[in-house]
This record gives C-alpha cells, sequence and structure tokens, in this order.
C-alpha cells in the first residue's frame, strides 16, 4: 500500500449522509477502518503519483482520470445511481426539487436502461416549473430506444428519445459525464488520504471554494461549493458528491446537491422493460435522422426554467446519467458544466 492513509474523522467527513453503496465490488461502507500514517509523513514535499490524472496533492487532470475509470470498468455492466436536490428560498417561500434515477449499463449488449423519480414542492414566484407535475421516468435505449413516462394522476405517455443520445452506446459515451464532472471545474480536490477495503485502496479527494465580493459571479453576493470523491486504487471512480450554495444579490438563496455512486460492478443485469412493445407500438415510425432535445427528466441547473414541461422532462432523460449537472462557475445554466451537482 502506498504512504497513503487517512485518520478516520477524514473518512467520517468524506462518507457523512452518503448512502451506502450496493452491488458488487463492494467499497468501503460506514464501519471504521485501521489507519496507516497520513500523506506525506516526512514533510516531503514531492508528489506521489497514484494514477493516471491523481498524485498525493490531489486531482491533476480530471480527464485522464476518467478514462482509468473507464478503463477500470472495461466492458462489464454497472449501474449508476445518483441523488439530487435542488432548493430555492426567497423571503417566505421556498421551492424544493428533488431527483432519483438508476442507470443500468451493459457495454457488450450496447443497452442501457434508465429510471428516476422527479418530485417538486413549494413555490417561489419566479420559478417557472413550479407546478410541474411530479413524475415517474423510464427510458430503454437499445437498437431502437423509446421513453416511458407516468404522471401522479396514472397518466401515462410514451415518446422516442431525442437529443444527442438516442441508442444505447450513444448513452454509454456519456454515462459517467455526471460522475466526473465534479473533479473537473474550478475546485480541484485534494488527496486527503486513503482506507482499505475488501476490493481494494480508497483515495479520498476532496476540495472546498468560497467566493465573494467582486470574484462571485454576476448576480450573486456570495458561492460555497464543496466537492468530494472515493477513487479505487485501479481508477473506479466509486462516488463523487458535490454541494453548492449561493447567495444572490436580491437575497434569494439556492442551494444545490447531488450525489453519484457506481454500484453492482459486473453484476448489473440490463433488461428490456415489459412495457417496450406496447410503447413501440403507440409510436409512429422514427424518421430517417430523427433530431431533437429530449429525454425524461427534470433534473435543471440553478438558473434553468426555460422551456415547456415537456421539453424539461424529456430533457432530463439523456442528461441524467445522471440526470446530470449544474454549473458551479455561475448560478446552473448548464448542465454539463464542471463541479455538478445534480442528481
Amino acid at each position: 500500500m502506498s504512504r497513503l492513509a487517512v485518520a478516520l474523522v477524514v473518512l467520517a467527513v468524506v462518507l457523512a449522509g452518503c448512502g451506502g453503496f450496493a452491488g458488487g465490488d463492494e467499497p468501503p461502507d460506514r464501519e471504521p477502518y485501521g489507519v496507516d500514517e497520513g500523506i506525506n509523513p516526512s514533510g516531503e514535499d514531492e508528489s506521489e503519483v497514484l494514477l493516471t490524472g491523481l498524485t498525493t496533492e490531489g486531482v491533476t487532470n480530471a480527464s485522464e482520470l476518467g478514462e482509468a475509470h473507464r478503463e477500470a470498468i472495461g466492458n462489464r455492466s454497472y449501474t449508476i445511481e445518483t441523488e439530487y436536490e435542488y432548493v430555492i428560498a426567497e423571503g417566505d417561500e421556498t421551492f424544493r426539487q428533488t431527483s432519483n434515477s438508476t442507470i443500468s449499463i451493459d457495454p457488450d449488449a450496447e443497452t442501457v436502461r434508465l429510471r428516476g423519480r422527479y418530485r417538486s414542492e413549494g413555490n417561489v414566484s419566479d420559478v417557472p416549473t413550479a407546478d410541474e407535475p411530479n413524475k415517474t421516468g423510464d427510458q430503454w435505449l437499445g437498437d431502437r430506444g423509446v421513453t416511458r413516462i407516468e404522471y401522479e394522476n396514472g397518466s401515462v405517455e410514451y415518446a422516442p428519445p431525442q437529443g444527442a443520445a438516442t441508442t444505447g452506446s450513444e448513452r454509454i459515451d456519456t454515462a459517467d459525464r455526471s460522475l466526473l464532472s465534479p473533479l473537473e471545474g474550478s475546485v480541484v480536490p485534494t488527496t486527503a488520504g486513503a482506507v482499505d477495503a475488501e476490493d481494494g485502496t480508497y483515495y479520498v479527494v476532496n476540495g472546498s471554494e468560497t467566493v465573494s465580493g467582486d470574484e462571485a459571479e454576476y448576480g450573486q453576493e456570495s458561492r460555497e461549493v464543496d466537492v468530494r470523491a472515493l477513487v479505487r486504487e485501479d481508477g473506479l471512480i466509486r462516488q463523487t458528491v458535490a454541494e453548492q450554495e449561493m447567495i444572490m444579490e436580491d437575497g434569494e438563496r439556492i442551494r444545490i446537491a447531488r450525489t453519484t455512486e457506481v454500484t453492482a460492478v459486473g453484476e448489473t443485469d440490463v433488461e428490456r422493460p415489459d412495457w417496450y412493445e406496447e410503447a413501440i407500438a403507440a409510436l409512429p415510425e422514427p424518421m430517417e435522422n430523427e433530431s431533437g432535445e429530449g429525454g425524461m427528466a427534470v433534473d435543471r441547473g440553478a438558473g434553468a426554467g426555460n422551456g415547456t414541461a415537456d421539453e424539461r422532462a424529456t430533457t432530463e432523460a439523456n442528461d441524467s446519467d445522471d440526470s446530470d449537472d449544474v454549473e458551479t462557475e455561475d448560478d446552473g445554466e448548464d448542465a454539463d458544466d464542471p463541479n455538478g451537482t445534480t442528481g
């Protein structure tokens, strides 16, 4: 094992509030771990390379670390689980939106199934989607994909997947976007230490940033961002957590949080849903080069809110590899931007 080791208090902070892991290749849980020694205990200034893109000082190249992650998974099936929360508080009004999504992926068969539950409550006058209906989404992507949306009143809609990822192979190419995005932004996580688990050593990385005044983005009074991750010694990024809180110049407060986990590596069964044939029969034949913007979800950034409810409902299915990311450089308008915090 490397000289790296982490004090239990560091691990407790990183894992606090995060759900346990499921499936194969169990990562560290909340139980205590033995402690070896701290980072660079001799006081040496030279960093030690742990993985491609990761040293004892922290993440040096998020793209290369992402490649190491993909190589660690290889052609095995796996699941990505994401929890997302978006809250706006303005005076006595509060709006809260949550989503829980699961993406099951089989790279060998090039099939993907995305299931999500999307809920919103409360009301803020300047949030156009505050009255958007709650729904459950289920999307299948293979040779031909389809999305099923069920609303609280029991009504069901079917729609073809649209946008950049309309097949299983296209979706697989972007599936780890929300997992990686917290490591790619202005907050550069540093390596806190390492812990041993049954399936190997995990490096614990975290980082934070607080900006205010002239350093804050337009319209913001201040912004705090916190990023954490668990990376296994073979490159597998098991979990990332991204949280941000913003105080706007008008007094509005915004909180966005997302936790993304990789589970059941090599043990995920990706089965076509039983409603597939009914959905295909209900849809028109696909047009050649059919394109658009769409999917199934509701995960949006802090600055989002344009477009119809159907357009937003469709967009998240394609972004929900987490449902997806929010911007930490500004107010969250870019769902693909680094330090994302959606889920």
